[in-house]
Protein backbone atom coordinates (compact mmCIF):
# COMPACT_ATOMS: atom_id res chain seq x y z
CA UNK A 1 0.00 0.00 0.00
CA UNK A 2 1.01 3.37 -0.82
CA UNK A 3 2.25 5.95 1.87
CA UNK A 4 2.21 9.46 1.47
CA UNK A 5 4.15 11.80 3.44
CA UNK A 6 3.52 15.52 3.99
CA UNK A 7 7.09 18.00 4.76
CA UNK A 8 6.66 21.01 6.13
CA UNK A 9 8.13 23.88 8.71
CA UNK A 10 5.82 25.43 11.09
CA UNK A 11 7.86 28.43 12.34
CA UNK A 12 6.68 28.82 16.04
CA UNK A 13 6.95 32.71 15.69
CA UNK A 14 4.00 32.84 13.78
CA UNK A 15 0.66 32.83 15.56
CA UNK A 16 -1.27 31.20 12.87
CA UNK A 17 -1.04 29.16 9.94
CA UNK A 18 -0.13 30.21 6.78
CA UNK A 19 1.44 30.11 3.50
CA UNK A 20 2.99 26.47 2.91
CA UNK A 21 2.40 25.40 6.72
CA UNK A 22 -1.19 25.54 6.19
CA UNK A 23 -1.69 24.32 2.83
CA UNK A 24 0.98 20.75 4.22
CA UNK A 25 -1.78 20.53 7.02
CA UNK A 26 -4.93 20.74 5.32
CA UNK A 27 -3.36 19.00 2.29
CA UNK A 28 -2.46 16.12 5.86
CA UNK A 29 -6.29 16.44 6.59
CA UNK A 30 -7.89 15.79 3.21
CA UNK A 31 -5.94 12.72 2.96
CA UNK A 32 -6.03 11.24 6.00
CA UNK A 33 -10.43 12.03 5.86
CA UNK A 34 -10.23 10.36 1.80
CA UNK A 35 -8.64 7.08 4.12
CA UNK A 36 -5.34 6.95 2.88
CA UNK A 37 -2.24 5.96 4.44
CA UNK A 38 -0.64 9.66 5.46
CA UNK A 39 2.17 10.58 7.62
CA UNK A 40 2.75 14.34 8.73
CA UNK A 41 6.13 16.02 9.67
CA UNK A 42 6.76 19.13 11.18
CA UNK A 43 10.37 19.76 10.46
CA UNK A 44 10.95 22.89 12.81
CA UNK A 45 12.85 22.25 15.92
CA UNK A 46 14.45 24.91 18.42
CA UNK A 47 18.01 23.60 17.62
CA UNK A 48 20.23 22.76 15.12
CA UNK A 49 20.72 19.44 16.95
CA UNK A 50 17.16 18.97 17.56
CA UNK A 51 16.49 19.34 13.83
CA UNK A 52 19.10 17.11 12.17
CA UNK A 53 17.59 14.54 14.92
CA UNK A 54 14.45 15.83 13.08
CA UNK A 55 15.54 14.86 9.72
CA UNK A 56 17.19 11.46 10.23
CA UNK A 57 13.72 10.16 11.84
CA UNK A 58 12.34 11.88 8.80
CA UNK A 59 14.59 10.22 6.56
CA UNK A 60 15.04 6.36 8.22
CA UNK A 61 10.57 6.06 7.98
CA UNK A 62 10.45 6.95 4.53
CA UNK A 63 13.76 4.95 3.30
CA UNK A 64 12.08 2.14 4.55
CA UNK A 65 9.43 2.62 2.93
CA UNK A 66 8.54 0.68 0.17
CA UNK A 67 6.06 2.90 -1.62
CA UNK A 68 6.19 6.45 -0.70
CA UNK A 69 4.64 9.79 -2.13
CA UNK A 70 7.00 12.58 -1.01
CA UNK A 71 4.73 15.86 -0.73
CA UNK A 72 7.16 18.75 0.16
CA UNK A 73 6.56 22.26 1.43
CA UNK A 74 9.33 23.67 2.29
CA UNK A 75 12.54 25.45 0.86
CA UNK A 76 15.01 24.70 3.54
CA UNK A 77 18.50 23.48 2.37
CA UNK A 78 18.51 20.27 4.42
CA UNK A 79 15.05 19.12 3.02
CA UNK A 80 16.84 19.30 -0.55
CA UNK A 81 20.29 17.42 0.86
CA UNK A 82 17.90 14.40 3.02
CA UNK A 83 15.79 14.13 -0.47
CA UNK A 84 19.31 14.13 -3.16
CA UNK A 85 19.97 11.15 -0.03
CA UNK A 86 16.89 9.46 -0.32
CA UNK A 87 16.25 9.86 -4.37
CA UNK A 88 19.54 8.26 -4.84
CA UNK A 89 18.72 5.56 -2.56
CA UNK A 90 15.02 5.23 -3.74
CA UNK A 91 14.72 6.21 -6.87
CA UNK A 92 11.05 5.18 -7.03
CA UNK A 93 9.53 7.05 -4.53
CA UNK A 94 7.49 9.75 -5.79
CA UNK A 95 8.40 13.23 -4.81
CA UNK A 96 6.46 16.04 -5.39
CA UNK A 97 7.52 19.70 -4.86
CA UNK A 98 5.15 21.96 -3.82
CA UNK A 99 6.42 25.99 -4.53
CA UNK A 100 4.77 28.33 -2.60
CA UNK A 101 7.36 31.21 -2.55
CA UNK A 102 10.29 32.40 -4.57
CA UNK A 103 12.86 34.01 -1.71
CA UNK A 104 14.96 35.80 -4.20
CA UNK A 105 12.73 37.25 -6.55
CA UNK A 106 10.85 38.22 -3.02
CA UNK A 107 13.79 39.69 -1.13
CA UNK A 108 14.44 42.08 -4.52
CA UNK A 109 11.28 43.90 -2.96
CA UNK A 110 13.03 44.64 0.44
CA UNK A 111 15.32 47.91 1.28
CA UNK A 112 17.04 48.74 -1.54
CA UNK A 113 19.84 49.94 0.99
CA UNK A 114 19.82 46.68 2.59
CA UNK A 115 21.80 43.14 1.16
CA UNK A 116 19.93 40.38 0.65
CA UNK A 117 20.49 37.94 3.79
CA UNK A 118 23.07 35.13 3.17
CA UNK A 119 20.04 32.95 3.91
CA UNK A 120 18.28 33.60 0.93
CA UNK A 121 20.91 32.51 -1.53
CA UNK A 122 21.45 28.83 0.65
CA UNK A 123 17.71 28.94 0.41
CA UNK A 124 17.61 29.90 -3.63
CA UNK A 125 20.68 26.62 -4.36
CA UNK A 126 18.43 24.51 -2.11
CA UNK A 127 15.12 25.24 -4.61
CA UNK A 128 17.27 25.34 -7.82
CA UNK A 129 18.54 21.46 -6.38
CA UNK A 130 14.70 20.20 -5.50
CA UNK A 131 13.71 21.54 -9.01
CA UNK A 132 16.01 19.14 -10.22
CA UNK A 133 15.28 15.94 -7.83
CA UNK A 134 11.72 16.11 -7.41
CA UNK A 135 9.29 14.19 -9.88
CA UNK A 136 7.17 16.76 -10.21
CA UNK A 137 7.26 20.22 -9.33
CA UNK A 138 3.74 22.24 -8.16
CA UNK A 139 3.24 25.40 -8.82
CA UNK A 140 0.04 28.09 -6.64
CA UNK A 141 -0.15 30.11 -10.06
CA UNK A 142 0.20 29.92 -13.31
CA UNK A 143 2.22 33.49 -13.03
CA UNK A 144 4.75 31.67 -10.83
CA UNK A 145 4.74 28.47 -13.02
CA UNK A 146 6.06 30.82 -16.17
CA UNK A 147 8.57 32.62 -13.60
CA UNK A 148 10.29 29.75 -13.20
CA UNK A 149 10.15 28.20 -16.54
CA UNK A 150 11.64 31.63 -17.49
CA UNK A 151 14.40 31.69 -15.18
CA UNK A 152 15.16 28.04 -14.07
CA UNK A 153 16.26 24.69 -15.18
CA UNK A 154 14.00 22.76 -14.54
CA UNK A 155 13.76 18.47 -15.05
CA UNK A 156 10.71 17.76 -13.35
CA UNK A 157 7.06 18.23 -14.74
CA UNK A 158 5.88 21.87 -13.86
CA UNK A 159 2.05 21.32 -12.77
CA UNK A 160 -0.53 24.39 -11.26
CA UNK A 161 -2.63 23.53 -8.54
CA UNK A 162 -4.37 26.96 -6.79
CA UNK A 163 -4.12 26.98 -3.04
CA UNK A 164 -7.36 26.35 -0.98
CA UNK A 165 -9.99 27.04 1.52
CA UNK A 166 -12.51 25.74 3.93
CA UNK A 167 -16.02 26.74 2.21
CA UNK A 168 -18.13 29.15 4.50
CA UNK A 169 -21.71 29.64 4.50
CA UNK A 170 -23.06 33.00 3.77
CA UNK A 171 -26.12 34.98 4.04
CA UNK A 172 -26.41 38.20 1.82
CA UNK A 173 -27.67 41.06 4.54
CA UNK A 174 -31.23 42.49 3.41
CA UNK A 175 -30.66 45.54 4.99
CA UNK A 176 -30.16 48.24 2.19
CA UNK A 177 -26.42 49.35 0.88
CA UNK A 178 -25.17 51.82 3.08
CA UNK A 179 -23.18 54.05 1.42
CA UNK A 180 -21.46 56.56 3.98
CA UNK A 181 -19.15 54.52 5.46
CA UNK A 182 -17.33 50.67 4.39
CA UNK A 183 -14.60 49.07 5.91
CA UNK A 184 -11.33 47.29 3.96
CA UNK A 185 -9.19 44.85 5.47
CA UNK A 186 -5.47 43.85 4.31
CA UNK A 187 -3.38 41.09 5.88
CA UNK A 188 0.09 41.74 4.11
CA UNK A 189 1.31 43.36 6.80
CA UNK A 190 3.79 46.63 7.07
CA UNK A 191 6.04 45.19 3.66
CA UNK A 192 6.68 46.97 0.56
CA UNK A 193 5.95 43.92 -1.75
CA UNK A 194 2.74 44.60 -0.50
CA UNK A 195 2.70 48.05 -1.89
CA UNK A 196 1.75 49.04 1.93
CA UNK A 197 2.45 52.92 0.96
CA UNK A 198 0.63 52.91 -2.26
CA UNK A 199 -2.51 50.97 -0.45
CA UNK A 200 -2.64 53.47 2.51
CA UNK A 201 -2.30 56.85 0.31
CA UNK A 202 -5.00 55.69 -1.98
CA UNK A 203 -7.20 55.31 1.14
CA UNK A 204 -6.20 58.40 2.51
CA UNK A 205 -7.00 60.32 -0.68
CA UNK A 206 -10.14 59.06 -1.48
CA UNK A 207 -11.47 59.63 2.14
CA UNK A 208 -10.53 63.14 1.73
CA UNK A 209 -12.11 63.65 -1.48
CA UNK A 210 -15.64 61.54 -0.99
CA UNK A 211 -18.21 61.81 1.64
CA UNK A 212 -18.26 57.35 1.71
CA UNK A 213 -15.43 56.87 4.55
CA UNK A 214 -13.61 54.06 4.27
CA UNK A 215 -11.72 52.36 6.86
CA UNK A 216 -8.77 50.04 6.62
CA UNK A 217 -7.39 47.89 9.29
CA UNK A 218 -4.50 46.07 8.60
CA UNK A 219 -2.81 43.09 9.92
CA UNK A 220 0.27 40.62 9.54
CA UNK A 221 4.27 40.68 10.42
CA UNK A 222 6.46 43.87 10.06
CA UNK A 223 8.70 42.84 7.16
CA UNK A 224 10.08 46.34 6.17
CA UNK A 225 10.65 47.77 9.98
CA UNK A 226 12.06 51.01 8.22
CA UNK A 227 8.90 51.77 6.74
CA UNK A 228 7.00 51.56 10.39
CA UNK A 229 7.79 55.19 10.21
CA UNK A 230 5.59 56.30 7.45
CA UNK A 231 3.27 53.84 8.33
CA UNK A 232 2.54 55.39 11.24
CA UNK A 233 2.35 59.13 10.05
CA UNK A 234 0.19 58.12 7.30
CA UNK A 235 -2.15 56.25 10.10
CA UNK A 236 -2.34 59.67 12.37
CA UNK A 237 -3.40 62.37 9.58
CA UNK A 238 -6.56 59.31 8.87
CA UNK A 239 -8.03 60.49 12.04
CA UNK A 240 -8.37 56.96 13.75
CA UNK A 241 -9.63 55.43 9.81
CA UNK A 242 -6.79 53.38 8.99
CA UNK A 243 -4.76 51.75 11.88
CA UNK A 244 -2.08 48.92 11.80
CA UNK A 245 -2.72 45.75 14.35
CA UNK A 246 0.17 43.40 13.72
CA UNK A 247 -0.36 40.35 13.85
CA UNK A 248 -3.86 38.07 14.40
CA UNK A 249 -4.19 34.71 14.88
CA UNK A 250 -6.29 32.42 11.70
CA UNK A 251 -9.59 32.56 13.34
CA UNK A 252 -9.92 35.83 14.80
CA UNK A 253 -8.82 37.39 11.02
CA UNK A 254 -11.05 35.14 9.53
CA UNK A 255 -13.72 37.31 11.87
CA UNK A 256 -12.36 40.61 10.62
CA UNK A 257 -12.33 39.56 7.00
CA UNK A 258 -16.04 38.50 7.46
CA UNK A 259 -16.89 41.64 9.14
CA UNK A 260 -15.86 43.93 5.84
CA UNK A 261 -16.63 45.10 2.81
CA UNK A 262 -13.30 44.56 0.62
CA UNK A 263 -9.70 43.00 0.82
CA UNK A 264 -6.89 44.57 -0.81
CA UNK A 265 -3.96 42.06 -2.23
CA UNK A 266 -2.17 45.11 -4.33
CA UNK A 267 1.48 43.29 -4.42
CA UNK A 268 4.14 44.07 -6.68
CA UNK A 269 4.87 40.30 -6.30
CA UNK A 270 2.72 36.92 -4.61
CA UNK A 271 2.90 33.97 -5.66
CA UNK A 272 -0.90 33.33 -4.70
CA UNK A 273 -1.97 35.28 -1.57
CA UNK A 274 -3.91 32.32 0.30
CA UNK A 275 -5.17 35.33 2.69
CA UNK A 276 -7.32 36.80 -0.54
CA UNK A 277 -9.00 33.98 -1.24
CA UNK A 278 -10.01 33.55 2.37
CA UNK A 279 -11.70 36.79 2.50
CA UNK A 280 -13.51 35.95 -0.86
CA UNK A 281 -14.56 32.70 0.83
CA UNK A 282 -16.60 35.35 3.42
CA UNK A 283 -17.90 36.97 -0.15
CA UNK A 284 -15.35 39.47 0.05
CA UNK A 285 -14.10 40.76 -3.53
CA UNK A 286 -10.75 41.47 -3.32
CA UNK A 287 -8.72 44.64 -5.24
CA UNK A 288 -5.44 42.32 -6.39
CA UNK A 289 -2.57 43.31 -8.40
CA UNK A 290 -2.01 41.53 -11.67
CA UNK A 291 1.23 40.59 -10.32
CA UNK A 292 -0.38 38.63 -7.67
CA UNK A 293 -1.34 35.05 -8.35
CA UNK A 294 -4.68 35.47 -6.75
CA UNK A 295 -5.66 37.25 -9.80
CA UNK A 296 -6.35 34.42 -12.00
CA UNK A 297 -9.53 33.82 -10.43
CA UNK A 298 -10.71 37.03 -9.89
CA UNK A 299 -12.34 38.69 -13.28
CA UNK A 300 -12.25 42.34 -12.44
CA UNK A 301 -15.82 44.12 -11.92
CA UNK A 302 -17.79 40.29 -11.57
CA UNK A 303 -16.06 38.87 -8.59
CA UNK A 304 -13.72 41.28 -7.37
CA UNK A 305 -11.08 43.84 -9.11
CA UNK A 306 -7.79 43.89 -10.88
CA UNK A 307 -4.66 46.64 -10.72
CA UNK A 308 -1.26 46.77 -12.29
CA UNK A 309 1.17 46.93 -9.05
CA UNK A 310 3.90 48.09 -11.64
CA UNK A 311 1.47 51.14 -13.04
CA UNK A 312 2.56 55.20 -12.10
CA UNK A 313 -1.50 55.12 -11.59
CA UNK A 314 -1.83 52.01 -8.92
CA UNK A 315 -3.23 54.93 -6.43
CA UNK A 316 -5.11 56.39 -8.99
CA UNK A 317 -6.74 53.26 -9.67
CA UNK A 318 -7.43 51.73 -6.06
CA UNK A 319 -9.27 55.75 -6.06
CA UNK A 320 -11.27 54.49 -9.00
CA UNK A 321 -12.15 51.19 -7.58
CA UNK A 322 -13.42 52.77 -4.76
CA UNK A 323 -15.60 55.17 -6.20
CA UNK A 324 -17.29 52.38 -8.58
CA UNK A 325 -18.08 50.37 -5.94
CA UNK A 326 -20.19 53.15 -4.28
CA UNK A 327 -22.38 53.76 -6.98
CA UNK A 328 -22.84 49.61 -7.57
CA UNK A 329 -25.29 50.29 -4.49
CA UNK A 330 -26.87 47.14 -4.03
CA UNK A 331 -25.53 45.43 -7.47
CA UNK A 332 -22.41 45.38 -5.31
CA UNK A 333 -24.24 41.93 -3.72
CA UNK A 334 -23.89 40.15 -6.89
CA UNK A 335 -20.10 40.71 -6.96
CA UNK A 336 -19.92 39.47 -2.82
CA UNK A 337 -21.86 36.17 -4.41
CA UNK A 338 -19.50 35.44 -6.97
CA UNK A 339 -16.54 36.29 -5.20
CA UNK A 340 -18.06 33.59 -2.41
CA UNK A 341 -18.55 30.90 -5.38
CA UNK A 342 -15.06 30.99 -7.06
CA UNK A 343 -13.40 30.84 -3.92
CA UNK A 344 -15.51 27.74 -2.49
CA UNK A 345 -14.83 26.22 -5.84
CA UNK A 346 -11.01 26.04 -4.34
CA UNK A 347 -11.71 23.95 -1.38
CA UNK A 348 -9.21 21.66 0.11
CA UNK A 349 -10.88 18.95 -0.88
CA UNK A 350 -11.07 19.74 -4.65
CA UNK A 351 -7.06 20.41 -3.83
CA UNK A 352 -6.54 17.44 -2.62
CA UNK A 353 -7.93 15.55 -4.95
CA UNK A 354 -5.58 17.53 -7.93
CA UNK A 355 -2.58 16.13 -5.67
CA UNK A 356 -3.78 12.57 -5.77
CA UNK A 357 -4.16 12.99 -9.39
CA UNK A 358 -1.12 14.02 -10.04
CA UNK A 359 0.73 11.77 -7.56
CA UNK A 360 -1.59 8.34 -9.95
CA UNK A 361 -0.11 9.65 -13.26
CA UNK A 362 3.28 9.28 -11.92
Amino acid sequence: MEHFYVITSIQPKYKYLSGPALVAVELSKELTKKGYNCTFFDTYRSSKIKSLLAYSNIFLKILFTKRATIYIHSQGYVTSLIFCLNQLIRPSHKLIYTMHGLPLKENTYRDKNKKIPQGVYIQETAFKTLLNLANNVICVSNTQAQHIKDNYTVKANVSVIYNGITPKKITLSNQPYCSTKKRAVMAGGISNRKSIIETIQAFLLYNAKNTTQWTLDIYGEISDSYRVPLVTELCAQSKGLISYHGMLDQDSLHQEMSKSDLYIAMSQWDTFNLAALQAMSFGIPCISSKQSGISELISHNNNGFIVDAESPELIEDCIEILRNIESLGEEYKKLQKAAHDIACNNSWTYVASNYLRLAARN
